[in-house]
């Protein structure tokens, strides 16, 4: 005869495998001090940088392995890319610093911009999630997950 004991926790699996797909489009507020990056700025005039379209998305996968009676303690390591992309416009860029030439003179810069800048900025990012995990349930089909570690880039 064969008997098995389940407690309440039973349908806490030991291994599992999550993967994550987040989406998401995004308008952060930019606030880059342009000057400090020119010694000595003199006449430096910098429109607010105005970022649009903004996107990201990524896939993450980890293989966590849970231990203890309960199995509410873990650790995982997996793999985790994000991508993001967007635009970035400066109506205007106007600066004069103070340079220095290949014979050690000392001249003024100028760097100026006709008309509207554009740039867009694509971001690949490729990681290494290694981190101790903590999940516990409620029922069967509503638990909760906290991770906490670094990511290896």
């Amino acid at each position: 005869m064969l008997a098995q004991v389940r407690g309440e926790y039973y349908y806490i699996q030991k291994w599992a495998i999550d993967i994550n797909l987040p989406v998401g489009y995004y308008t952060p507020k930019a606030n880059i001090p342009f000057a400090p990056n020119y010694p000595n700025a003199v006449n430096a005039v910098f429109s607010h940088p105005d970022i649009k379209s903004g996107f990201t998305f990524g896939v993450n996968t980890q293989f966590s392995w849970f231990f203890g009676r309960l199995r509410n303690w873990g650790a995982s390591i997996g793999i985790d890319y994000q991508r993001a992309y967007g635009t970035i416009n400066l109506d205007n860029f106007h600066v004069e610093y103070r340079s220095t030439d290949n014979f050690s003179n000392t001249f003024r810069q100028v760097i100026n911009g006709n008309g509207r800048l554009k740039e867009s900025v694509r971001i690949h990012n490729l990681s290494i999630p290694i981190v101790f995990k903590y999940q516990t349930c409620f029922s069967k089909k509503v638990g909760f997950t906290a991770d906490a570690g670094f990511l290896v880039n």
